[in-house]
């Protein structure tokens, strides 16, 4: 069945939501507070896009992105192969600006996953 976007996108904020503190990793300070100079905090979704039900999920999901991009989290999204147009908006507009990829195949995907590996080492060297 459908992996349903809009719920993975809100488990993703609540685990890096500082109001999980103790429950996740008990005895630690973690997950940090939001917008700390010295924390960047990066979500990941790879989607098909399938799983989207038109009309219910897009606005719950267009607003989860925009609450976590408020919160100083950076967005990256993968569409691979994706399943319409509409999808394909959806995650750009998820996306932090430039961290949309599109992967119409295997290797698309493997260089997106590259590339944001490679921007979030930079991002850990230079804050």
């Amino acid at each position: 069945g459908p992996t349903r976007s809009n719920i993975g996108m809100a488990w993703g904020w609540y685990a890096l939501s500082p109001s999980w503190r103790g429950i996740i990793a008990p005895g630690l300070n973690a997950p940090g507070d939001y917008h700390l100079k010295s924390l960047n905090k990066v979500a990941v979704l790879l989607t098909q896009g399938s799983n989207f039900n038109p009309g219910v999920d897009d606005p719950t999901f267009a607003q989860i992105c925009s609450n976590m991009k408020a919160d100083g989290i950076r967005i990256f999204t993968v569409a691979f192969e994706p399943a319409n147009g509409n999808v394909t908006s959806l995650l750009q507009n998820c996306a932090s600006p430039g961290d949309y990829y599109g992967a119409p195949d295997a290797q698309a995907l493997s260089d997106a996953f590259s590339s944001i590996g490679t921007s979030i080492a930079k991002v850990r060297l230079t804050h």
